[in-house]
């Protein structure tokens, strides 16, 4: 098993690549690839830069050249709702595009059942235990995560994507859940919640992005450990 962990930007995976012992480093498509291990667990890193764009590219190598068999996207979110404070956790069940129009996703390829693209259960069910037994870091919530290209700051926007019913949004998350999707790669998204997808929300994102990413990262760690535990 190997696991690749994506973060949209540096203050939201570097900890994490700082932690894990590296033995190589592969360059592709202006991007760096850091395989090495965490603990046991085999990974490779990759900063993959902010968009649906980036994230898709970044996924796709991961799965071509260096072969990963499972995927994490880690990193911050803006909340849609209320309940949802900075700092707060969510574990992706199901991740779509918000800003295109259904048809394109379930008329054409990739002919999905649902615009919404479910992360592989055993990953949610295994952060959701996790989580259970650990919540220093924030509360921790499972449940729909949506995104486009676009950064959601104004209560206005916020409201147009009620409908979907999602926990929080993003700029990266649908794009790596449908690369996964047509590749058959499990995945799972763990965000942390740094803004209110609101008028505030460009100054709380650059003010919290650093620390909330911590909360998720650790669930992330944590996850790596359990997924890599060695068969007895």
């Amino acid at each position: 098993m190997i696991t690749g962990v994506i973060g949209p930007s540096d203050e939201e995976i570097e900890h994490l690549i700082k932690k894990c012992f590296i033995d190589s480093v592969y360059e592709k498509a202006s991007l760096k690839f850091y395989s090495g291990f965490y603990g046991e667990a085999q990974v490779v890193l990759v900063i993959c830069g902010v968009g649906k764009v980036n994230a898709c590219i970044a996924t796709q190598v991961l799965i071509d050249i260096l072969e990963v068999t499972h995927i994490i996207l880690t990193g911050a979110a803006g909340a849609l709702g209320d309940s949802l404070k900075h700092g707060d956790v969510v574990i992706s069940t199901e991740v779509a595009h918000h800003d295109l129009p259904q048809e394109i996703l379930t008329e054409y390829h990739p002919w999905m059942k649902s615009i919404f693209i479910e992360a592989d259960t055993a990953m949610v069910n295994e952060c959701i235990r996790i989580a259970g037994e650990d919540q220093d870091h924030g509360n921790i919530y499972a449940g729909k995560m949506i995104s486009g290209e676009e950064f959601i700051a104004s209560s206005e926007k916020r409201k147009r994507l009620d409908s979907f019913g999602a926990m929080c949004v993003d700029m990266e998350s649908a794009s790596i859940a449908q690369t996964c999707y047509v590749n058959h790669i499990p995945f799972v998204v763990i965000r942390s919640i740094s803004d209110h997808a609101d008028e505030e929300s460009v100054e709380s994102f650059e003010t919290h992005v650093e620390s909330v990413s911590l909360n998720a990262l650790c669930l992330v760690e944590k996850l790596l450990v359990s997924l890599h535990k060695p068969l007895i």
